[in-house]
């Protein structure tokens, strides 16, 4: 909601004031997503060797809605990149951004279809959570970071090859 809302509401302008910094905020975002991959598979190894009634398995168990709220936020905010792609997307589409109404539809849908997005991937995380056991859930945390870090190599590659 908030790239939409920059975008809908200042997106030539910030699309401008983006354009000569893109790239080291593009290396920016690769460096935070290895950060977060290399945090997230070494705390998923650590939480496959632990036995139950382990505290550290009860912290985990302890994660509060607004803390996982807040890393799917964080997570969708560190590509920076998002905003010249909602710019580009307004800039292309006139009549997403030709008058305030169409606008504010296009914040509401865009923050909609992000809720929806975030609150299936936590939903399913949940309830897999419970059902399912700890070493699937570790190898599972390993293949989502392993996600992250295909997603930060490919920003890397074509930051590279560009």
């Amino acid at each position: 909601m908030t790239y939409a809302s920059l975008a809908a509401l200042f997106g030539a302008a910030l699309a401008g004031l983006i354009a000569p910094i893109q790239v080291p905020l593009r290396w920016l975002s690769v460096a935070i997503l290895v950060a977060i991959a290399a945090r997230g598979m070494g705390g998923a190894i650590a939480r496959s060797r632990t036995t139950p009634g382990d505290p550290h398995l009860e912290r985990l168990d302890e994660t509060s809605p607004r803390r996982t709220y807040l890393q799917f936020v964080a997570l969708t905010i560190v590509n920076p990149a998002t905003v010249i792609y909602f710019a580009a997307l307004i800039l292309g589409l006139p009549t997403v951004g030709s008058g305030a109404a169409d606008k504010v539809l296009f914040v509401v849908g865009a923050a909609g279809a992000s809720f929806a997005w975030q609150l299936l991937i936590s939903t399913i995380g949940s309830l897999l959570h419970q059902r399912v056991s700890d070493r699937v859930m570790s190898v599972l945390s390993l293949a989502g970071y392993g996600i992250v870090a295909l997603i930060a190599a490919n920003i890397a590659r074509g930051l590279l090859d560009g």
